[in-house]
């Protein structure tokens, strides 16, 4: 998990693009006019099939159950009338996707303009939580953003009770307000170099997890390899290897929780092994055991540990060994980079 989120993003769509064969069904969706004019990672990734593998996007167009039209022109009574035709398609049905904003109108715009007519759609937030001004600390927007909702909320939870408290001993101390909107501006720089600059896509700070390392360190849980050597060596291997969840931000730190260790163990064994029923495994395990198993589980470790290192030694950043030691840059340090790429 860890190896692949220290990775570059343009590294990580490379390794999708040209090694996973992740787009071997792209030409199904090129013929339908679906081509797309970006990589990987600079849109959002759509999935297809999860509630029905039988009928997947690409399998409704090759059985012409799906049909994609472009150009659409005008609305009418009963349908609608694309680009080049004179009479109008009759449909039963209109589904508008016309995209998002983040906004919150009862904010006075002096203290965070987040209203809907604003231009654009930044979010002018620390860490997209706290108005830049250290007056408003008290005030702050949880989960304003796309994320993963759940642990973002929680984490963002835990990081805002912790800047209310006024003790010297639990206080997390955020940085001037002058480092604050210097990192607002380097995100959003980022955000639109890699996003193709455009503006529904200005909210994906929490698509990137050292926005959630950017967290977990203010609030003093992040499970850095020393952290775990020096106060709890026995959950090393579950704190970087394991299935990347809230639990892991419980075995450090800050909000520790005793049975945090025990917690991710089971998790692990329901991931492999199938969930248990009446405390009897499931016949039938999800993924690969024996030697098979351990050989596909090398050969990523040691292609993802491969692209890592040579992503930073390559295009700069934080050393490797600093960043398998202490934690990975935060998400506005490859903004060099991304330009280079972009």
């Amino acid at each position: 998990m860890k190896m692949r989120a220290t990775m570059p993003w343009f590294l990580r769509t490379w390794y999708v693009e040209k090694l996973a064969g992740a787009l071997k069904r792209q030409p199904i969706l090129n013929r339908a006019g679906m081509a797309p004019r970006h990589h990987w990672e600079q849109q959002h990734i759509l999935m297809t099939g999860l509630h029905d593998s039988k009928n997947t996007l690409h399998k409704c167009l090759e059985r012409g159950d799906a049909v994609v039209r472009k150009g659409l022109e005008e609305l009418t009574e009963h349908g609608v009338r694309f680009s080049g035709e004179a009479a109008p398609t009759e449909v039963d049905v209109v589904i508008f996707c016309t995209g998002y904003k983040q906004q919150s109108s009862i904010v006075p715009p002096e203290v965070a303009d987040m209203r809907f007519e604003r231009a654009g759609n930044e979010i002018p937030l620390y860490k997209c939580m706290f108005p830049v001004k250290d007056e408003h600390k008290s005030l702050a927007f949880i989960n304003m953003f796309q994320s993963a909702t759940f642990l973002c909320g929680e984490l963002q939870g835990r990081l805002y009770t912790r800047v209310l408290k006024r003790h010297r001993d639990v206080l997390a101390r955020l940085p001037s307000e002058r480092e604050q909107a210097e990192e607002i501006e380097a995100q959003r720089r980022t955000l639109g170099l890699r996003f193709l600059d455009r503006q529904q896509l200005r909210g994906q700070h929490g698509t990137d997890l050292r926005y959630y390392e950017d967290l977990t360190t203010l609030i003093g849980c992040y499970p850095s390899t020393a952290a775990l050597l020096f106060t709890r060596p026995t959950a090393l291997w579950k704190a970087w290897l394991y299935q990347w969840c809230a639990l892991q931000y419980r075995l450090v730190g800050y909000g520790r929780l005793e049975q945090s260790e025990s917690k991710l163990e089971e998790l692990y064994q329901n991931h492999f092994h199938g969930h248990k029923t009446d405390g009897r495994p499931m016949k039938g395990p999800k993924n690969r055991e024996g030697l098979a198993g351990v050989r596909e589980q090398l050969i990523q470790f040691a292609l993802e540990g491969y692209l890592n290192v040579y992503g930073w030694l390559r295009w700069g950043g934080t050393s490797p060994v600093s960043t398998l030691l202490v934690r990975t840059p935060r998400i506005e340090d490859g903004l060099t980079a991304n330009t280079r790429y972009a």
